[in-house]
């Protein structure tokens, strides 16, 4: 029983080091981030771009939110945040919710 005493212990042990390993946690996607900052366009009722100039410039949601009419409580949506190039007309249909603000009716 002595001899598969040492055996039985490292079995234990790489057992229990596999187990520990696969309880880590994965990094937040960036693009779900609240604290991004993006320069954010206005939207018309249509979901579409209605200007291509920006309302606010590298702002998180939350601070956008705090100063603009925009309260993201209800559709239809009112601006979109993006550090990419919009084109007017521009769909924002199926974009990520950080990204976007809904006005308040």
């Amino acid at each position: 029983m002595k001899k598969y005493l040492f055996g039985t212990i490292a079995a234990f042990l790489a057992v229990g080091f596999v187990l520990l390993q696969s309880f880590k946690t994965e990094p937040k996607n960036a693009s779900q981030n609240l604290q991004t900052t993006y320069d954010w366009y206005p939207v018309g009722a249509d979901n579409k771009i209605s200007s291509t100039t920006a309302v606010y410039n590298d702002m998180v949601k939350g601070d956008v939110i705090s100063v603009d009419a925009c309260k993201d409580q209800v559709l239809p949506n009112c601006l979109f945040g993006t550090n990419g190039t919009v084109t007017l007309g521009q769909d924002i249909s199926g974009q990520p919710a950080s990204q976007r603000i809904r006005q308040q009716n």
